[in-house]
């Protein structure tokens, strides 16, 4: 079957068993599950963590300590935003269906995978930066200019780091073969029509 055989019989069916005709294959749908995955996992952390930043806040400023409640509310603020950019980021992952020209699915498909690629060489703008910056300021204005703060700030930035070399790897392995893959089949359909 042909790209515009495919396309036709996609556009043709008007019931559920049109998604048994994916245009997504296993592997990029396996990359959409991972990303659902880590998503959920980056919303609970941050969920378990606002209450404990909140509360230190809350208690700092009640005991007149102003730069580490101001880091912890830096902090509140950074871990709350994560779940809201993955969330949006999110939102522009396209689901199949059948009334929907092929080609148009595949553009928003490609456009998913550039967000979350993009979103990926980015976290040390919007999410490792603040956190571990946020920490290590917390951590300091508690304790002081002491070997223990210089050593936890040396840590932190070997996690930043990690983050930084995870997230690339990422993009080099998962989202680069698969927008490559999805500009592959819109090339074709272009060429066929």
């Amino acid at each position: 079957m042909d790209w515009n055989e495919l396309r036709n019989d996609w556009q043709a069916r008007s019931d559920r068993a049109a998604l048994e005709l994916d245009l997504r294959p296993a592997a990029r749908e396996r990359l959409w599950q991972r990303v659902r995955a880590r998503d959920g996992l980056e919303t609970l952390i941050a969920v378990l963590m606002l209450p404990f930043f909140g509360f230190a806040a809350l208690r700092l400023v009640q005991a007149g300590m102003w730069v580490p409640a101001l880091f912890a509310v830096g902090l509140l603020a950074a871990i709350a935003y994560v779940p809201w950019r993955l969330w949006r980021v999110r939102q522009s992952i396209p689901e199949p269906d059948p009334a929907e020209p092929v080609l148009d699915f595949l553009r928003a498909e490609r456009n998913a995978l550039l967000g979350q690629a993009d979103m990926l060489r980015s976290v040390a703008r919007w999410y490792s930066g603040p956190i571990c910056l946020g920490a290590a300021g917390f951590f300091v204005s508690l304790n002081g200019p002491t070997l223990g703060a210089l050593l936890y700030a040396l840590l932190v930035a070997a996690v930043f780091a990690g983050i930084e070399i995870g997230n690339r790897a990422a993009v080099r392995k998962s989202f680069e073969p698969a927008i490559e893959a999805v500009d592959h089949q819109i090339s074709q359909l272009e060429q066929e029509s």
